[in-house]
């Protein structure tokens, strides 16, 4: 990898300031591509964790509603909703 950096130093040298300011560019063009491929999984991580807290809270109000006092609630709300 020594020999690499050593021949593109060497290259740059004979570069005019035109292919320098091209060859910068690709660069940052290069970095930036790399960039981009670093975020790209982000969005399906955030699906993950928000699939995986969704089904911890159904998980939670499954139990809870299968306790009697949140049922005796829930039905006199219902049964207040309808006026019995």
């Amino acid at each position: 990898m020594a020999e690499q950096t050593e021949h593109v130093s060497t290259c740059e040298c004979e570069l005019s300031e035109c292919e320098r300011i091209e060859l910068e560019l690709a660069r940052e063009r290069a970095r930036e591509r790399a960039r981009a491929w670093d975020d790209r999984g982000m969005a399906t991580v955030e699906y993950a964790m928000v699939t995986v807290a969704a089904a911890a809270f159904a998980g939670v109000l499954a139990v809870l509603i299968r306790s009697d006092e949140v049922r005796e609630l829930l039905a006199g709300v219902i049964r207040g909703a309808f006026g019995g």
